[in-house]
């Protein structure tokens, strides 16, 4: 049988898919901040806390640069 602290282990560099929103991941982290903080066992979920938090960064991240993308394609659209 699996541990819970087992099932948390986030391998390095894995990233997560796209197909989760970053909503899905705020509400993630919502989850995991509330099971770490009601349970001793919850220290061994701080890891996918943490890379939890990298992912929404990343994402927030790319998100920003796709935006400022668009803008600059929408400014050459104009200038032509």
């Amino acid at each position: 049988m699996i541990t819970p602290c087992e099932a948390a282990v986030v391998r390095p560099g894995e990233v997560i898919s796209d197909k989760y929103s970053t909503e899905d991941i705020e509400r993630a982290l919502d989850r995991i901040a509330e099971e770490i903080a009601a349970h001793d066992l919850g220290k061994c979920l701080i890891p996918l806390f943490e890379w939890l938090e990298d992912q929404l960064e990343i994402r927030r991240r790319r998100d920003s640069t796709l935006e400022r993308v668009r803008q600059r394609v929408a400014g050459l659209n104009k200038a032509q």
